[in-house]
């Protein structure tokens, strides 16, 4: 798993690649500052239902700290879509 994220003018941008899985970490930032978080998954090669559940936990949390952030997946590969659509309220 490799990630990238870049923070400018309240946006929060990661670039993730390789496996999403029960290591995956997306780390703790200053919510308060930031309204849109965009995930670009175009490297992504592999998900499974623990990097599915990482995400939930990391919106829950971001949620309670700043409940305006707007998400947005870009350039998602169909194994991110198979899975997510599993989970019930991705």
């Amino acid at each position: 798993f490799n990630k990238t994220v870049e923070l400018h003018e309240g946006i929060l941008k990661f670039y993730l690649s390789g496996y999403l899985n029960e290591s995956t970490t997306l780390g703790t930032y200053d919510y308060s500052s930031i309204n849109t978080v965009i995930f670009d998954l175009k490297h992504v090669v592999y998900i499974n239902s623990m990097g599915i559940m990482t995400w939930i936990r990391w919106f829950e949390n971001t949620q309670n700290a700043n409940g305006r952030i707007e998400y947005f997946f870009i350039h998602c590969p169909k194994i991110i879509l198979d899975k997510a659509n599993t989970i019930n309220h991705f």
